[in-house]
């Protein structure tokens, strides 16, 4: 899905989990248009669907566990595809990418006859509507790098396990309170010391220096692919599957260019929708290279959120919860 101007999509754990569970369920009479489908997609056949009120009816399940496994590999190499990132040492516009993962799982399904399964992946993957709010390139000009149903997750899982927990179903009023006052504190304090003042590593920063070091140490074949350190994008199959935006082919590359040592807290790793992809900085202090708040802005972490119990004393470590009136 696409809310301007951030571009974030649907996670590719949901999908398979969603994909695998609808898969392994019985057939059944689904909603299919064959005209439809070969109006967008000229390559379909319009005989290549389900009977639907057969005297008969079809029994089973929609696939095989193998050929369930297929379909989600399938999905995850279509997923991933992108115009900005080469398939080998050549490029593909966003739409040929779309026709030609459509041929695809089409021509998997037909091979297999899988009717059922191929009006459920077209009805709710492969149309432009749908296509769009899974796949990266289903956006122009960017790769997307958030994802919708990662984020939600996330935000929710600290707001209950930190500043919630002794609250069930807490009222909006609350709710309000302790985003702007608390959970919003506290993220933008820890993006000031992680970010701005380099006083701690991210996460994404620890686990890409650490593939660094691995594909540092790995052997390169004599195989050729488009890879550019200027957009950092490469055309090999661990690239356009790697959620870091790294292959082995990029760190000899940079490596051999003598450009900065990548070591921890000694570098910034800045990721970007756009390329180049992966830009690694000098660590300065305060750090520049961010959109966010200004570097000298102090503040304090906030007590922690709890419901009041009988009377309490008011200290410097620890304050009621108020409102303000």
């Amino acid at each position: 899905a696409t809310w301007n101007p951030s571009v974030v999509r649907l996670c590719l754990w949901h999908l398979k989990r969603a994909v695998k569970t609808k898969l392994g369920q019985p057939k059944s009479d689904p909603v299919y248009n064959p005209f439809q489908a070969q109006h967008e997609f000229p390559f379909i056949r319009t005989d290549f669907a389900p009977v639907v009120n057969a005297p008969i009816r079809e029994t089973g399940l929609l696939t095989t566990v193998e050929q369930r496994e297929r379909i989600l590999e399938l999905m995850g190499s279509h997923y991933n595809r992108h115009a900005l990132i080469p398939n080998g040492e050549t490029f593909s516009s966003n739409t040929a990418i779309h026709q030609d993962s459509t041929r695809q799982m089409y021509e998997y399904c037909l091979e297999h006859n899988l009717r059922h399964a191929w009006a459920y992946l077209y009805r709710n993957w492969y149309t432009i509507i749908h296509y769009k709010r899974w796949a990266k390139s289903g956006v122009d000009n960017m790769i997307p790098i958030g994802k919708t149903t990662m984020l939600i997750e996330a935000h929710w899982k600290v707001m209950k396990r930190t500043h919630l927990y002794h609250y069930n179903r807490a009222r909006l009023d609350l709710l309000t309170y302790v985003v702007l006052e608390h959970y919003y504190r506290k993220l933008k304090m820890k993006y000031q010391s992680t970010v701005v003042h380099r006083q701690k590593t991210a996460l994404f920063e620890k686990t890409f220096i650490a593939e660094w070091h691995k594909a540092d140490r790995a052997e390169v074949s004599g195989i050729s692919y488009a890879t550019n350190l200027n957009q950092w994008v490469c055309g090999c199959v661990a690239f356009l599957h790697s959620p870091l935006a790294l292959c082995k082919h990029l760190v000899k590359a940079y490596q051999a260019s003598n450009q900065l040592h990548v070591i921890a807290r000694m570098v910034f790793i800045q990721r970007s929708q756009t390329p180049p992809f992966i830009r690694i900085l000098p660590t300065i202090h305060p750090n520049p290279y961010h959109p966010g708040s200004h570097p000298q802005e102090e503040l304090r972490p906030g007590p922690p959120l709890r419901r009041p119990r009988g009377v309490h004393s008011v200290n410097n470590d620890e304050e009621e919860l108020t409102f303000p009136g």
